[in-house]
């Protein structure tokens, strides 16, 4: 007899991770933003607690795990490089994209705008997508039961993004002079949702770039 298996959709600042919620799952997506209003880095980490569920992704992914479901959202074409390393001891996948297209309107970087502002020396990060969940109907498997996934205590997700200046205003959490967090727990779901998650900071640190408050001036 086969239980029905709920598949959870976890949109994550417009990147999406599908996969059978049976057991612990942490995401993580953090970007850079450089002072010219590009997004210069984003790398994206899943990573699998439990071994079974490990095994059983794996044989729903495939052999090269982290591609298709993963990568799709990038869309290569709005990239200088994408690159993905899977990490089997850890049961750990982590996605980096470099040189992200400013004009691109698809993929990830299509929920992305950045504006720079010369006259007051302010750059601003808004990304449309937020922390959110949906659901939607899975195929009938043997192996997982429903009534065991808690979606409280079997998902962690958060979203980072570095500024290239100090952090003037945003609707996150402060973590460093130019870093910013918002996560599922304080800022997603429906208890907390935040559509739209941004951020000003000013357009230079000191280094003149993307460094943060612990890089050394010139």
């Amino acid at each position: 007899m086969s239980e029905t298996v709920t598949q959870r959709t976890l949109a994550i600042g417009g990147l999406v991770v599908l996969t059978l919620l049976a057991g612990c799952l942490s995401v993580g997506v953090e970007t850079t933003i450089n002072s010219e209003g590009e997004v210069e880095e984003l790398t994206q980490e899943i990573e699998i607690e439990d071994q079974f569920l490990w095994a059983a992704f794996q044989d729903e992914e495939g052999s090269d795990t982290g591609e298709g479901e993963f990568t799709d959202d990038f869309d290569e074409d709005n990239w200088d490089s994408i690159d993905t390393e899977v990490f089997e001891d850890e049961q750990r996948i982590v996605i980096t994209a470099t040189g992200g297209d400013p004009d691109a309107e698809t993929g990830f970087l299509g929920n992305i705008s950045v504006s720079v502002d010369d006259d007051t020396g302010e750059v601003t990060f808004r990304q449309t997508e937020g922390l959110e969940i949906e659901e939607q109907a899975g195929d009938e498997d043997e192996l997982f039961d429903d009534d065991e996934i808690d979606l409280e205590e079997d998902l962690s997700a958060e979203f980072v993004v570095n500024m290239p200046g100090e952090v003037t205003d945003t609707n996150g959490d402060i973590v460093d002079d130019n870093t910013v967090r918002w996560t599922l727990e304080d800022h997603g779901g429906e208890e907390n949702p935040v559509e739209t998650l941004e951020a000003t900071s000013e357009q230079h640190g000191d280094d003149e770039g993307t460094g943060g408050s612990d890089d050394e001036g010139t």
